[in-house]
């Protein structure tokens, strides 16, 4: 039977959730389930992760398929998935989070019955007693037809907070023939699955089911504060990577195409920006030198937005400006959290 989706879902030291996101994946309809794939990528984990999964796998052979590897990071189970997927489509699943179970099922159905090289869904929030902090749902207008992404204004559709990982099915020939490899060994690259499936793909569907259930803090986190800390250059090279791939294979495209391009980079600078200058003790300047790289290059881009955006709304790009000064920046990199949370505020 084909295989209509590939559920890929990246595990390390996830022993914790595993059962319930893989569990959340077993529907009632037995011709559903022989439609879905559910790859679980092992990462090397050092827990009870990958054993856990193989319960799934023995007591439906037909679905669950358990690879495990050694330690590459999150670009690695991604790409090990897109290279094993049979399904039509390709989705992820974080191993700390879960899908509705009765959604999926209607993703599944929906699949079955379009060509669209991009589906956007609807999702939640949660914390870790499984309770509802937020929910991002799809408008009405949206359901029904088949959209050209020429058409699908963001801002119209007030989609700023749908066009995420956690929203994201694309079709696995899409990506695949564009070669699309996700970057290996650092953090935050799920963006790059986001941004390069809305720069290939030509036409998109919208399903209003909330099928994905994001899970809020659990340690360990990528958006954890201390993750970010850690891995705050990660951010930087990503954001980056994106950029000069707009400005190289986007800035052609529709300006509603370019807008949802746009809003993925943001949300990568807004948390580089936020990160660097209000909590990292960074010693050594490099945030500032990666700042600096990645304004100059939007500098002698075709788009003004980019330069404008980084120059006028950014609490970091103050200092990019000259107002204190290069040697200011590399000297107040070195102050520690209470003096910057002081300057900051007086900023504000």
């Amino acid at each position: 039977m084909q295989k209509l989706l590939t559920i890929v879902v990246p595990m390390y030291n996830v022993e914790k959730y595993v059962l319930k996101c893989l569990g959340s994946f077993v529907m009632p309809d037995k011709e559903k389930m022989n439609s879905l794939e559910v790859l679980c990528i092992n990462d090397g984990s050092p827990d009870h992760s990958s054993d856990m999964a193989k319960q799934f796998q023995a007591k439906y052979p037909a679905t669950y398929r358990v690879i495990d590897k050694t330690n590459g990071n999150y670009g690695s189970c991604i790409n090990r998935g897109l290279a094993e997927a049979k399904g039509l489509y390709f989705k992820v699943c974080d191993g700390d989070d879960y899908y509705n179970t009765e959604a999926l099922g209607k993703l599944i159905s929906m699949l079955g019955r379009t060509d669209a090289d991009m589906v956007i869904s609807s999702y939640q929030e949660v914390n870790e007693q499984g309770e509802v902090k937020n929910a991002c749902v799809l408008q009405d207008e949206l359901l029904g037809k088949v959209w050209p992404i020429e058409d699908v204004d963001i801002d119209r559709f007030k989609l700023r907070n749908n066009i995420k990982m956690h929203c994201l099915t694309t079709k696995t020939e899409l990506l695949r023939q564009h070669g699309y490899k996700q970057t290996e060994g650092i953090s935050y690259t799920d963006n790059q699955l986001i941004f390069y499936s809305c720069l290939y793909a030509k036409t998109m569907v919208f399903v209003k089911d909330i099928v994905y259930c994001y899970r809020l803090g659990v340690n360990g986190q990528t958006m954890d504060p201390r993750s970010l800390m850690k891995h705050y250059k990660e951010i930087g090279i990503v954001e980056y990577g994106l950029l000069k791939e707009y400005n190289t294979s986007a800035n052609n495209s529709s300006e509603a195409k370019k807008k949802m391009l746009r809003v993925l980079w943001l949300y990568l600078e807004i948390n580089f920006t936020q990160v660097n200058f209000h909590q990292i003790k960074n010693a050594n300047g490099d945030g500032d030198k990666l700042f600096v790289k990645i304004a100059d290059y939007a500098k002698n881009m075709d788009d003004d937005f980019f330069f404008q955006y980084i120059m006028n709304d950014s609490s970091s790009r103050y200092f990019y400006r000259g107002q204190l000064g290069h040697r200011s920046i590399y000297l107040l990199n070195r102050i520690k959290d209470p003096l910057l949370k002081i300057y900051f505020k007086m900023r504000s």
